[in-house]
């Protein structure tokens, strides 16, 4: 099919590239060049259209198998999209791309929208919507996009993810990881998690939003996700309204067993826990266990709340066990129900500097299970006694 159209399109433009040269918008072209290959040359760079005919209904699968930029020019309905070439682009062009009732037989673990297959490089998937059907589909955990392991150099841009599991997920295993990958001016509605990094290094999330989140599942409910995983960047990224309704914590950034990994200008705002009973369930704006050599910078956590009826607690940040030599500096930690800056901090040496944190009902800083750590200009709050003061603010009664 792919190949009459290509034919199709070139008699099309040799064509119409005849009448523009004899009417002399086109000039003659150089000598043993022929307007069959230019016109061919012009058919080739033009994007290549999907539409719902191009899925095979007996699979329910649209696979791109052969280098191209493609355009999606209609909602696609009832299909997996599988990326199994190189150097790809696919434009949805403001399409909306949504799975069939069934997973394909060729998904194993998970059962994504679209899937940029194990090994390839040099793909972009940008401009459109993906909508799954809810958090399981034959009792697997559902993606909205998913990039497997051992793919490198893969930008997902523009995407708005509704109804999964997990709305993106970079899925290396252990020593077959993602790499180099980025997630620019994405949004995630309506998932048990955002955005999850599993064992992929030396990516990138940018302008990213995740809201609107709760767990219906049996998952506990996140933003954003770093495991196993190091040398990654999130920056400007914003995970706002996360409730968890259910007996799971909410966590809206959470890194963990990795190196490196840095948190820059992001916000957690309205991040909560809305559980019956005396369930032990925490709601934590950021986290981070088993870390080393991580840097949260210039973030502002605002709201961070458990309902009265739960055992569990609310912090801006904790830094939990295993957290070693990370720097936490410029941050703001408001408003919740719970500590502002809490934590273990590890064995290392982590350093807490020019930190704000003001309007937490029960501390601000609560210090008292530090070890190793230097926390700089802490001033006022709760604890100030365990504290080296200097330069962060904790202040009781305070609004900017």
């Amino acid at each position: 099919m792919k190949h009459v159209r290509s034919v199709i399109r070139g008699v099309v433009f040799s064509a119409l590239f005849f009448s523009c040269q004899m009417l002399g918008v086109i000039p003659d072209v150089e000598p043993g060049i022929s307007i069959w290959t230019i016109s061919k040359k012009i058919s080739e760079d033009l994007p290549y259209p999907l539409f719902q005919a191009d899925v095979n209904v007996s699979t329910d699968v649209l696979t791109i198998d052969a280098p191209g930029h493609y355009l999606v020019r209609e909602n696609l309905t009832d299909v997996v999209i599988n990326i199994t070439s190189d150097d790809v682009i696919l434009d949805l062009d403001g399409h909306e791309v949504s799975p069939p009732s069934s997973k394909p037989t060729f998904l194993s673990t998970t059962f994504p929208v679209i899937v940029v297959s194990s090994g390839y490089k040099n793909i972009t998937i940008k401009n459109g919507a993906v909508k799954h059907m809810g958090f399981t589909v034959d009792s697997t955990g559902t993606n909205g996009v998913r990039v497997e392991s051992n793919s490198y150099l893969v930008t997902l841009e523009n995407l708005r993810i509704f109804d999964a599991s997990i709305g993106i997920s970079l899925g290396g295993t252990s020593g077959n990881e993602v790499l180099d990958c980025s997630i620019l001016n994405c949004e995630v509605n309506d998932c048990e998690l955002g955005l999850l990094f599993n064992y992929s290094n030396r990516c990138v999330a940018s302008g990213c939003r995740v809201t609107a989140s709760s767990a219906a599942g049996s998952s506990d409910v996140g933003g954003i996700r770093i495991f196993n995983s190091s040398f990654n960047l999130v920056s400007d990224c914003q995970v706002t309204s996360l409730l968890c309704p259910a007996s799971q914590d909410v966590r809206a950034f959470w890194s963990s067993y990795g190196s490196g990994n840095i948190l820059r200008r992001c916000i957690a705002e309205d991040i909560g826990s809305a559980g019956s009973g005396d369930d032990v369930v925490d709601a934590y704006g950021i986290l981070l266990e088993f870390e080393s050599d991580a840097k949260v910078l210039d973030c502002i956590v605002n709201g961070v709340f458990v309902d009265s009826g739960e055992e569990g607690a609310a912090y801006g940040m904790y830094t939990g066990i295993g957290v070693t030599d990370c720097l936490i500096q410029g941050n703001k930690f408001i408003n919740s129900n719970g500590t502002g800056l809490d934590g273990d901090f590890g064995i290392g040496e982590n350093v807490a500097i020019q930190n704000i944190a003001y309007n937490n009902s029960v501390n601000n800083y609560n210090t008292a299970n530090v070890l190793n750590v230097t926390v700089y200009d802490h001033t006022g709050g709760v604890n100030p006694g365990v504290d080296i003061a200097y330069d962060n603010i904790a202040i009781e009664a305070y609004s900017p």
